[in-house]
């Protein structure tokens, strides 16, 4: 335990000292996206600054996993309410105010928080991303990997980096659609990892968890929960991200995943 917590605390000390600028890596505009060692501190200070980069994103992903931990190690799964029982152990995941902890909560039991890939597709053809388009195109195309009900990790990850690439090289793709698009990519590697059993290539941890509750959820659901989840946190709040921010939509995708996971008992 003092091992993920301490984890955790790295991943939190990335965040704040990395996501203080909204950058991508992807410059698909230079007049408002550009790489934050070519701007000057005031620049990236305004509260105009948007700017995110590759690894920013990758810390989010890392930090959910650390999420998803915390969740369910301390899940007791002989309970007679599984749901009252998730409430609880993200009640008492570390970093974020209790406060927004309910919040969240309350968004899912409301059913607010997205974790399915129509409904992603959805809120990005709403939105006013200027390649709407050719990101819905990308979310299909990534949506139809986790169709198999046998999947495996190595597989999962070739086929993310031949997208992610394809993405970084689409002339046609906004700074924002890229955003939106590598933020799903990453958390699905690291969700696949997360979920998956060792015989597939993963971790282990999440399909011990998963056979101790008696799920009957899909892999691919529940990894493509997470990954909606933290996609739908960029898209919203593109505008309005910030350190804590981009913590409270990591241990969002994390709950979103956890639940995913619980329910079809």
């Amino acid at each position: 335990m003092n091992k993920k917590i301490k984890c955790a605390n790295t991943l939190l000390a990335l965040l704040i000292v990395g996501l203080t600028f909204f950058m991508i890596s992807c410059n698909k505009d230079a007049k408002t996206f550009t790489y934050a060692d070519n701007l000057d501190t005031r620049e990236i200070t305004s509260s105009n600054s948007n700017y995110i980069n590759d690894s920013s994103l990758i810390a989010v992903s890392e930090l959910h996993n650390t999420y998803l931990s915390q969740i369910i190690s301390s899940f007791n799964t002989n309970c007679t309410d599984k749901v009252v029982e998730l409430d609880s152990c993200f009640m008492r995941i570390t970093d974020i105010s209790s406060s927004k902890k309910s919040e969240m909560l309350n968004k899912l039991n409301n059913g607010e928080i997205c974790n399915t890939i129509d409904e992603l597709i959805f809120r990005v053809k709403e939105s006013d991303i200027t390649s709407a388009p050719q990101v819905v195109y990308y979310i299909k195309t990534i949506g139809e990997i986790f169709n198999s009900e046998t999947i495996y990790y190595d597989t999962i990850c070739g086929k993310l980096n031949a997208i992610k690439n394809n993405i970084c090289n689409d002339t046609d793709i906004d700074a924002r659609g890229c955003v939106v698009l590598k933020s799903l990519i990453y958390t699905l590697e690291k969700s696949s990892y997360f979920w998956l059993p060792l015989n597939n290539g993963g971790s282990g941890e999440g399909y011990d968890f998963l056979t101790s509750v008696g799920t009957r959820s899909l892999f691919g659901d529940i990894i493509l929960a997470d990954g909606v989840s933290i996609s739908m946190g960029f898209l919203c709040g593109w505008f309005a991200i910030t350190p804590i921010g981009l913590i409270v939509i990591a241990a969002e995708g994390a709950l979103s995943s956890a639940f995913t996971g619980i329910i079809n008992m």
